[in-house]
């Protein structure tokens, strides 16, 4: 881009140099020099409107590209809202009935050792006759 610029520098300065310098009159390279001149603004101007047309076209692109990528974000938090709230509901309800097997378990529990506790009773009451019965 400099090499461009000093390019375009050189080649004006030639310009303006070779007119300065040709056989005519002032008034006549003034006239020709104002045209140039002229004519580098307008092709200036209509350099510049291109690039503001470009980079609204751009930014027009990028705004396209958020809000699309915004909704596709967005979109793709609720499913996953959604699905961890389904998640969520079915490990309560798994939770409930563990919790409620837990006590039947635990019920169960109690009634066999109670059973275990009344039978070593027993057997103990039962070894202790036997052992009486030796004296």
């Amino acid at each position: 881009m400099k090499k461009l610029l000093g390019l375009v520098a050189a080649a004006g300065a030639g310009y303006i140099a070779g007119v300065l310098f040709a056989p005519k009159s002032g008034k006549e390279t003034r006239a020709e020099i104002k045209q140039t001149a002229d004519g580098v603004k307008e092709i200036a101007a209509k350099k510049a409107a291109k690039a503001r047309e470009v980079a609204a076209k751009k930014a027009d692109q990028a705004k396209e590209v958020y809000d699309e990528s915004a909704k596709k974000v967005k979109k793709g938090a609720g499913e996953i809202s959604d699905e961890m709230g389904a998640l969520a509901k079915q490990a309560k309800v798994s939770a409930g009935k563990v919790g409620t097997e837990a006590k039947k378990l635990g019920k169960e529990a109690k009634k066999h050792l109670g059973n275990a506790s009344d039978s070593a009773v027993r057997t103990t009451r039962g070894v202790g006759q036997s052992i009486s019965k030796l004296k």
